[in-house]
């Protein structure tokens, strides 16, 4: 993964901490974004300032599964559901699997940042309730937002 993949997820990341509502950790992510380019495992480590560096690196060091993509401590992997669409689930580490299938890549970060930060606006559980068994189609990054606005 390049460089500039990562700043790219790190900022994806940082929009859904914002969503999620935790002012503790989003000051945290705008002061560390002062000492240089963040990335999703230094947000993560801000965000589980609990966990200390041993267990953060012992999680980043697990091994991936095959035919998933490992963003920090976020495992993305490839979903083809029964009407053949392409979707995406995720799990991380010190999370589990998060709820629902998401439409893009950049909506499954979009929920894991939501989640890191604190999921304020209501549970991602009610966002999957509504989108994946209502509507029966992955979630999108503008579901993720408009969940967080209301």
């Amino acid at each position: 993964m390049t460089n500039g993949t990562l700043l790219s997820d790190a900022e994806i990341i940082v929009r859904g901490i914002g969503l999620g509502g935790s002012a503790d950790i989003a000051a945290a992510v705008r002061t560390a974004e002062l000492e240089g380019p963040l990335t999703p495992d230094r947000i993560e480590r801000l965000a589980h300032s609990d966990w200390g560096p041993a267990r953060v690196e012992e999680l980043l060091t697990r091994p991936v599964p095959e035919g998933c993509e490992q963003v920090g401590l976020a495992r993305i992997y490839p979903l083809v559901d029964q009407r053949g669409s392409d979707a995406r689930l995720l799990a991380a580490s010190g999370y589990g699997w998060l709820p629902g299938s998401y439409a893009t890549r950049e909506a499954a970060l979009l929920a894991y940042g939501y989640v890191l930060g604190g999921e304020g606006s209501g549970y991602l559980e009610d966002l999957r309730d509504k989108i994946t068994r209502g509507e029966r189609r992955p979630i999108v990054a503008d579901d993720l937002v408009a969940f967080a606005r209301n």
